[in-house]
């Protein structure tokens, strides 16, 4: 799921309500794994969390471990599965991850990063290994890599996605966007209160920030 926006303005509300919170980094794999480097994750110190790396083999102990440097305050970067010095804790694929853990990051940088996405422009996070981060509008040729001790992690916008119609089937592809992590936009000839998921109103459909609904007849334009 695409979700770094939603992962950056996590530790944004966390740092309104006057909790820290780690952003989590995947730096490195080995072997296979079910996430690709530049993925995050972003942990609270009371333990909420959002994201993943591995579907729930080593989440449990990536909030252990962020809630350990959140009160340390300092960055590390841990390595879990294959060749890891938790040899309790295993991928099923049999792989290996290196994650960096960053305590508390900047807010201004956070703030920046946020804009830039919401603009739908890319955005670049450079992420060192003493905790810095810096957020910068993301340049041709730039991407996911280590630039000597700076793990850069180039993030696009968020897909948008116009579905048009009415029935299961708009229903179903909406549902595939929102798990996807799309901005999904609903265009239908039929007033809100006639759609319908199993006989009754569907709030999948008109509700939350991934769905939205609209009536084609209000959109100017010429029509047949």
């Amino acid at each position: 799921m695409k979700q770094a926006l939603a992962i950056l303005r996590f530790l944004r509300d966390c740092d309104e309500r006057g909790e820290r919170a780690a952003l989590v980094t995947l730096t490195d794999v080995t072997g296979s794994a079910a996430r690709a480097p530049g993925e995050h994750m972003a942990v609270a110190e009371s333990g909420r969390s959002l994201g993943s790396f591995s579907g729930g083999c080593v989440e449990a102990a990536v909030i252990a471990e962020a809630q350990e440097a959140l009160a340390e305050g300092r960055a590390r970067h841990v390595r879990y599965g294959d060749g890891s010095r938790y040899i309790d804790i295993r991928l099923p694929c049999g792989g290996g991850i290196d994650l960096l853990f960053t305590p508390t990051p900047d807010r201004r940088q956070i703030d920046r990063a946020i804009a830039i996405l919401e603009r739908r422009e890319p955005v670049v996070l450079h992420l060192s290994l003493d905790g810095t981060i810096i957020a910068a509008w993301s340049r041709d040729g730039d991407r996911t890599r280590w630039l000597d001790t700076i793990f850069s992690v180039r993030h696009d916008p968020v897909l948008r996605l116009v579905v048009m119609g009415h029935g299961a089937e708009p229903a179903a592809m909406l549902d595939i966007a929102h798990a996807y992590g799309a901005d999904a936009t609903l265009l239908s000839p039929r007033p809100r209160s006639s759609r319908t998921h199993g006989g009754r109103d569907d709030p999948r459909i008109f509700s939350g920030s991934s769905a939205a609904w609209t009536d084609w007849r209000s959109i100017p334009g010429p029509r047949s």
